[in-house]
């Protein structure tokens, strides 16, 4: 499975310099982390002969736990192999870079910093989500989710009803004024209408993170049935009281959700750490000896 779409990054190691330590200068601006949800992938490259008279024999791929703090070889092909493969233990950022080695033993990088930057993500997000009728009719929703690659990515939600004939979900709208969500994405509410005389809801919600990784929850709820245009007159009038006499101010969303959520959990599966099928980095050389 591919992590990303090939993408072409110009290295030039004629010009690289002669390397022997294990920390590397930090010259090369910071492209961005490539997400990738396999832990296991490959990384091509891709090293163009000039009819120098001490080419290039071998390429060794170096790896940073650290983002450039420590650099450690992750193996030495012939330039005839044009590809790496690379199995990362845990989730985590990790930093690439080459070093070619030639005929003659001469050792040179391809310039400070890493040449490519892969996230590795195999951990789903862990959705908790809680579904409360209000007292007007309508249901709250609020959830919290934990992942560190959600960067506020909203959730989607879906509903249906053994009441209803189909029985398919249809998706819930959350672009109305009571949607409230965190910058970060890990907590949000929001409110809506069931469908009228419904006594039974199921609600399905779904996130997915930037590697690419979806999970999704699904809770069932018995409900009081509710018209919901009578319902929406009633509420308007008792706002309408409210606010004529001052004895209560009208009905405002919470900025966090009105209690925590319940336990229902999806927990953290991280995938296996061979699959089946290799992912492909994007090639990060090509370039010539």
């Amino acid at each position: 499975m591919r992590c990303l779409s090939f993408i072409t990054l110009l290295v030039f190691l004629l010009f690289a310099i002669p390397v022997s330590a294990q920390r590397l200068p930090d010259s090369r601006p910071l492209a961005a982390p490539i997400p990738c949800k396999e832990r296991a992938f490959s990384i091509p490259f891709d090293i163009r002969a000039d009819g120098s008279a001490d080419p290039v024999k071998n390429v060794e791929l170096l790896v940073s736990k650290d983002r450039g703090g420590q650099w450690h070889s992750a193996g030495k092909k012939p330039v005839e192999a044009k590809i790496f493969e690379y199995v990362a233990e845990d989730d985590g950022e990790l930093w690439f870079t080459f070093r070619t080695i030639t005929l003659s033993g001469t050792t040179r990088h391809s310039g400070g910093g890493p040449t490519i930057r892969v996230l590795v993500d195999a951990t789903k997000p862990v959705l908790t989500l809680d579904m409360k009728q209000q007292e007007s009719g309508e249901m709250l929703v609020s959830w919290q989710a934990e992942d560190d690659n959600i960067q506020g990515r909203r959730p989607d939600f879906a509903v249906t009803s053994d009441d209803t004939a189909d029985k398919k979900w249809k998706p819930l709208s959350l672009d109305g004024k009571h949607f409230q969500q965190t910058e970060s994405g890990g907590l949000g509410s929001f409110l809506f209408w069931p469908e009228n005389e419904v006594t039974r809801l199921e609600l399905r919600a779904g996130l997915e993170d930037r590697a690419g990784n979806r999970s999704e929850i699904i809770m069932a709820k018995s409900i009081r049935p509710v018209h919901r245009a009578e319902a929406e007159r009633k509420r308007d009038a008792e706002i309408l009281a409210a606010n004529s006499t001052a004895s209560r101010p009208p009905f405002v969303l919470p900025s966090q959700p009105l209690h925590p959520p319940k336990p229902m959990r999806m927990t953290k599966t991280p995938k296996e750490a061979a699959p089946k099928e290799m992912a492909v980095i994007p090639p990060p050389v090509t370039a010539e000896q």
